[in-house]
């Protein structure tokens, strides 16, 4: 897979995607998802699984824009103790999202065959990371 994208190609996608660059990937989750739907061939038996990652990774999506949105009201806060609870809190739900996600993506992992787990071990990691 590595050798079919250069590395300009996969941050176009979204891919190892570099700080402050996250809301990005949230917005444009639905192209990335698609792309990697097809780069792994998903099956028609493996869907339900496929399902439910996807689902999980708009949820997160969902949460992470409250989640930035609450976090930048924090930061209006005068006091330093109020604009660490805004940044706690924005941390307490990225911390959930990624594990809701990694948990769905094990349980489509385990459907996916060698030549499939090998383009998600290149592909999937960056896109959770850059939740």
């Amino acid at each position: 897979m590595q050798d079919r994208m250069s590395t300009m190609e996969r941050q176009r996608m979204g891919m190892g995607m570099g700080p402050g660059m996250a809301g990005q990937t949230l917005g444009r989750l639905d192209g990335r998802l698609a792309f990697l739907h097809a780069e792994l061939h998903i099956t028609q038996q493996q869907m339900p699984a496929w399902d439910a990652f996807a689902a999980s990774l708009r949820s997160a999506r969902d949460h992470l824009a409250a989640a930035r949105t609450a976090m930048q009201d924090g930061n209006k806060a005068t006091d330093p103790l109020g604009r660490l609870e805004a940044y706690e809190r924005h941390s307490a739900a990225r911390l959930q999202a990624l594990h809701d996600s990694r948990v769905a993506f094990a349980k489509l992992y385990g459907t996916l065959d060698d030549e499939q787990k090998r383009t998600a071990d290149e592909l999937v990691v960056p896109l959770l990371a850059s939740l």
